[in-house]
């Protein structure tokens, strides 16, 4: 079997006391970065510390080569 790379991203808390990033049941969320764009999915956790997000470009080129065109709302503070 061949060996394949991640495409996803552990996003980990910033310290003891703040919490994980997600919660049951979050999976296939969208993650929205710092100016309101959507930059991920969440597609799972490790325990309770260690989010998997999946990046929405890889996510949109993967569609794209099956043929399906995905367009991403644009928010009403970008237009």
């Amino acid at each position: 079997m061949a060996s394949k790379m991640s495409k996803e991203v552990c996003v980990l808390p910033r310290n003891s006391k703040s919490g994980s990033f997600s919660s049951r049941g979050d999976s296939g969320s969208a993650v929205i970065d710092g100016i309101g764009r959507a930059c991920g999915i969440i597609t799972g956790a490790y325990f309770s510390d260690c989010t998997f997000v999946t990046s929405i470009d890889f996510l949109l080129k993967s569609l794209k080569s099956f043929g399906i065109e995905a367009n991403i709302i644009q928010l009403a503070a970008d237009l």
